[in-house]
C-alpha cells in the first residue's frame, strides 16, 4: 500500500496547495462588507482583502450585484467568492447562488449554480446570506469570518455551517465554538465553557445599600441577581401598591428587554418582620416593592432580598 504525499521536493499543484492552506478569512471589518444601494435589489461590496484555500484576493471598485426577483415568494440567495482554478491562470469573482424559500444555506454541488466546496478546483466562500422578499431585499446574515494568530471569529452562528472542519474552534459572540468528535465518532459543534463575568460594584443609589452580586453567564445567556437592599436613611411608607425602589441592577446585566419578576421576600428590621412582594425589571434594572397586605411605615434600617434569575434574556 502506497502513500501519496505533497509539499517535500518537486512541484506541489494548485489542488495539493489548497488543501495544504485550506482557510477562509476576511482581513478587516469593512473588507468585503455589503450595503443595500438604490436600484432594484441592488447591493455594494466595493472589495477588500480574502484569504482562500492556498490564494488571497485583494479587491477593489468591484460592481454592485443584482438579485433576481423572488416573485410572489421568498428566497434565500448566498453571495460567495467564487475562485476557479481551472486554466488559463484562475479567477476569482462575486457570485449569487440561489437557494430556497428557508433560511439556509444551498446545497452543495459541482454545478455553476450550485455552492461549490472543491478547493483546487472550484471553491465557494460564503460572504453573506440574503432574503429576496417578492421584488424586494429583506434580512441579510452576515457570513464572513476573521482568523489570525491562531484564533477564529465569525460576525454570525449561521458561519458554523461551512467552517465545519474538525478541530475548528470558533467564536461567535461571547460563545466559543469547537468542531468535536461525538461518543459516536460523528463531529458536532460543541459550545466551550465561558467563565461568568461578575459585574460589581451593585448600582449605586441614594438613601439605600445594596450587598451580594449581579452574576451574568454569557454562554447560557444567564443573568442571576442576590442582592439585600437597606435603607441607610430614612422611613418609608408603604402598602399593596408598588414603590420603586430604584434601579439596583446594573447597566451591563440589563436585558435587552423588559423581562419582568415578581417574587416573595420579608421585610427585616426598621420594625418590621413582614412577607412583601417583589418586582424586579430586568430591562430598565428597577426594584419595586410593596406589602401583601394592609399599610405600614418602615423606619430607617429596614431590608429586602431580591433574589432571581433570567435565562435566554
Amino acid at each position: 500500500m502506497a502513500i501519496v504525499s505533497a509539499g517535500y521536493d518537486g512541484t506541489v499543484d494548485e489542488v495539493q496547495f489548497a488543501k495544504l492552506l485550506k482557510r477562509y478569512s476576511v482581513v478587516g471589518a469593512a473588507d468585503f462588507a455589503a450595503s443595500t444601494i438604490a436600484g432594484d435589489r441592488m447591493v455594494s461590496i466595493p472589495g477588500g482583502t480574502a484569504l482562500g484555500p492556498g490564494t488571497v484576493d485583494v479587491a477593489s471598485d468591484l460592481a454592485p450585484i443584482q438579485f433576481a426577483s423572488a416573485g410572489t415568494g421568498t428566497r434565500w440567495d448566498m453571495v460567495v467568492l467564487r475562485r476557479d482554478w481551472q486554466p488559463p491562470g484562475g479567477l476569482t469573482e462575486l457570485r449569487i447562488i440561489q437557494g430556497g424559500g428557508v433560511k439556509a444555506l444551498p446545497a452543495v454541488g459541482t454545478s455553476d449554480g450550485a455552492w461549490n466546496r472543491r478547493p483546487g478546483i472550484r471553491d465557494d466562500q460564503p460572504l453573506y446570506l440574503q432574503e429576496v422578499k417578492g421584488n424586494i431585499l429583506g434580512e441579510r446574515v452576515d457570513l464572513r469570518c476573521w482568523a489570525a494568530n491562531g484564533g477564529l471569529a465569525a460576525a454570525d452562528s449561521f458561519a458554523k455551517a461551512y467552517l465545519n472542519e474538525p478541530g475548528t474552534s470558533l467564536t461567535v459572540g461571547d460563545t466559543v465554538w469547537q468542531y468535536l468528535p461525538g461518543d459516536n465518532g460523528v463531529f458536532g459543534w460543541v459550545a466551550s465553557a465561558v467563565p461568568p463575568t461578575y459585574l460589581s460594584p451593585l448600582s449605586p443609589s441614594t438613601a439605600y445599600a445594596n450587598t451580594g452580586r449581579v452574576e451574568v453567564d454569557g454562554r447560557r445567556r444567564l443573568v442571576d441577581v442576590t442582592v439585600t437592599r437597606k435603607s441607610t436613611a430614612s422611613n418609608l411608607t408603604l402598602s399593596t401598591s408598588y414603590s420603586d425602589f430604584g434601579a439596583v441592577i446594573p447597566v451591563a446585566a440589563r436585558t435587552d428587554t423588559e423581562h419582568v419578576r415578581y417574587l416573595a421576600s420579608w421585610i427585616r428590621g426598621g420594625g418590621f418582620n413582614v412577607a412583601c412582594n417583589v418586582r424586579v425589571n430586568m430591562g430598565t434594572g428597577v426594584v419595586s416593592l410593596r406589602l401583601q397586605s394592609g399599610t405600614a411605615v418602615a423606619d430607617e434600617g429596614f431590608s429586602f432580598d431580591v433574589n432571581c434569575a433570567v435565562l435566554d434574556y
